[in-house]
């Protein structure tokens, strides 16, 4: 009985454990290629591997980067309507030109948010859209 109680207890603080690191604000999250800083998971923004975007989903500052800035990534940046996040651009590199109608980095239509969107000093960002759309 005592084994029992000792094991569920070791796995009742393991669960918490995980739960806190997994919610750790302002750590790096590998979203496809891209790596985003600053917010949370699931709270702040996600990813959806199917599209490959980013959704950002607060009024945070987000900071975004590729994983290789010298290899252009396929994911999308999008933020969601009636946010106004800043978002810092730091070495990214979006190619979906290849696909009509697919945007860089989109705003929501019809968002009430006001974005600011900033390039981190020293770097170069590159933002290639499908036909139909603007890079950003």
């Amino acid at each position: 009985m005592k084994i029992q109680k000792w094991i569920l207890s070791a796995f009742i603080c393991s669960v918490m454990y995980l739960g806190l690191m997994a919610t750790t604000v302002g750590a790096e999250t590998s979203c496809g290629g891209l790596i985003v800083t600053g917010g949370e998971y699931n709270n702040d923004y996600v990813y959806n591997e199917t599209a490959h975007t980013l959704t950002i989903m607060s009024n945070k500052t987000i900071t975004i980067r590729n994983t290789d800035p010298n290899t252009a990534t396929t994911d999308k940046i999008y933020i969601d309507a009636g946010f106004s996040p800043t978002i810092i651009l730091n070495n990214v590199n979006i190619d979906v030109s290849g696909t009509p109608d697919a945007c860089a980095f989109k705003i929501a239509d019809n968002s009430s948010g006001n974005v600011t969107v900033t390039l981190d000093d020293g770097t170069t960002n590159t933002l290639k859209s499908g036909a139909n759309c603007a890079g950003l």
